[in-house]
């Protein structure tokens, strides 16, 4: 790398971080809308999402635990 690219780097340094100030939240909010649709969108073979599976599981664990604490 030649020493004005390098020089060029420094100079524009600066504008670089007033033109990219607030993408990290446009980032931030594009990932937990993603990551929220692939919780709640029905997936598999009996069209179940990912959270009901896990509402489904723990209402079974609840289900067996209570049954086992009602044991004397």
């Amino acid at each position: 790398m030649s020493a004005y690219a390098i020089s060029s780097l420094v100079v524009h340094r600066g504008k670089l971080r007033k033109r990219q100030r607030g993408s990290s939240s446009t980032e931030w909010t594009a990932a937990t809308l993603v990551l929220l649709a692939a919780l709640f969108v029905p997936a598999g073979p009996d069209g179940q999402s990912v959270m009901g599976f896990m509402m489904e599981s723990l209402q079974n664990f609840h289900k067996h635990t209570t049954y086992v604490y009602s044991l004397p």
